[in-house]
């Protein structure tokens, strides 16, 4: 018996120092800084978390011509490295060999962020209004879809939203739309479509979002 218990405190002892050692190498590894990062000719020169939920750093142009729509976006992550969203920001143009020093506002708390997207005019290849993820979502006991958008363009526009909705046999049952005004460039809006209360019932399943910008 006493040698088992002895072997059952070894084994204790040997797991609570593994742990240890993870928590420190994961510690490290958020805390390094990360390797500046290339996109185009802009370089990513710093960013840390500052001012409790905000993302500062620089980001400077280093060729020889204007860089313009710099979209940048950080993915955001709670305690257990899980997603829980992004925080985004946008600039008209950086001359060359001149810097822009950002400071993000984050949409909620967040205990840690990876490495951002950075995309610009020459190399953004994406959508003026690019849907982002969509899902079915239930608000105020009502069944619904949600999701986000994003503006990509450089103007301020609005947002028309619409899904049709389906029950289990496949039979069109509705709509839900949501729509929104002015979302700035780089903005993201967090849209809620509601299944409007005269549809034949709860839906089972929605179609292809139909997505109008003015």
């Amino acid at each position: 018996m006493e040698k088992t218990h002895r072997k059952i405190i070894i084994a204790i002892n040997v797991i609570a120092i593994l742990f240890l050692i993870w928590v420190e190498l994961a510690f490290r590894y958020e805390s390094q800084p990360e390797q500046v990062m290339s996109i185009s000719k802009l370089e990513l020169l710093e960013h840390n978390k500052c001012h409790k939920d905000n993302i500062c750093g620089k980001i400077r142009n280093t060729g020889t011509d204007k860089e313009e729509d710099i979209y940048i976006m950080f993915n955001l992550y709670n305690s257990n490295g899980e997603l829980i969203g992004n925080a985004s920001e946008y600039l008209k143009s950086l001359e060359p060999s001149t810097e822009w020093t950002f400071e993000i506002k984050a949409p909620r708390k967040f205990d840690s962020y990876r490495r951002p997207a950075i995309t610009t005019k020459r190399g953004n290849t994406k959508p003026e209004v690019e849907l982002l993820k969509n899902y079915k979502c239930l608000v105020g006991g009502v069944l619904s879809v949600c999701g986000n958008i994003r503006n990509n363009s450089s103007d301020n526009i609005n947002i028309y939203l619409e899904y049709d909705l389906y029950d289990f046999d496949g039979r069109k049952i509705g709509k839900a739309d949501a729509f929104v005004n002015n979302v700035e460039p780089g903005g993201i809006w967090h849209f809620t479509a509601k299944e409007p209360k005269k549809s034949s019932g709860k839906f089972a399943a929605y179609g292809k979002a139909k997505i109008e910008r003015f």
